[in-house]
């Protein structure tokens, strides 16, 4: 009898361990790392342009502050009138090329003056009035030259006067209801070729081929 229970004992401390074996291997090794989280925010382009409000004599309806998108002018042979055109860079804006379609309707009768036309705005090749900021002539294929603006680039003046040439009635008379249009265009330089860039430029602003 005795002999009996201590054989069940041991059976019983031997099922006790397997048990307790069992038991410690569901005690899982585990980690967990930090949160990542990712935000998207999303870049633009954003221009404007304007110019002084002025009389049709081209002096200031108040001053240089008072802007406009549209003025009249009763021209005099030989006379200098304000236009000042300016192109205005939102802010955050990225890098960008920009391209300006001058549609001058008036020709060579008259002589735009000051700003930035001829010197940091010049004429595209093979075109009579599309022009490029800050690309030097013929070096058209140098990128870093026509990246120049962004939200951080001041107001560009395009120009700041026009004069009329010295004609006579009848000279005068033939510019009667011609304009000077202007119209800016701007496109990400990020991942965008400058040939690319202008011919969206072209197609965009409907430039005119020399």
């Amino acid at each position: 009898m005795k002999t009996r229970n201590k054989v069940l004992l041991l059976a019983l401390v031997a099922i006790l361990l397997v048990v307790t074996t069992v038991f410690a291997t569901l005690a899982y090794l585990t980690s967990v790392t930090d949160t990542v989280t990712n935000t998207f925010t999303v870049g633009n382009v954003s221009i404007t342009m304007d110019e002084a409000d002025v009389n049709t004599d081209g002096s200031y309806k108040t001053d240089a502050t008072q802007r406009d998108t549209e003025n009249e002018y009763k021209l005099i042979s030989g006379k200098q009138y304000i236009k000042d055109p300016t192109i205005h860079v939102g802010a955050g804006s990225e890098a960008s090329y920009l391209f300006v379609k001058i549609d001058n309707q008036l020709g060579n009768n008259v002589t735009l003056e000051g700003g930035v036309l001829g010197t940091d705005l010049v004429l595209v090749d093979g075109y009579k009035d599309l022009y490029v900021y800050k690309l030097e002539a013929g070096d058209e294929d140098d990128v870093d030259e026509a990246t120049m603006i962004d939200g951080n680039t001041d107001d560009i003046v395009l120009f700041e006067t026009f004069t009329v040439a010295n004609l006579n009635n009848d000279g005068l008379a033939a510019l009667g209801g011609k304009e000077i249009v202007l119209k800016a265009f701007a496109i990400q330089n990020e991942s965008v070729d400058f040939a690319t860039a202008k011919a969206e430029a072209v197609t965009t602003l409907g430039a005119t081929a020399a």
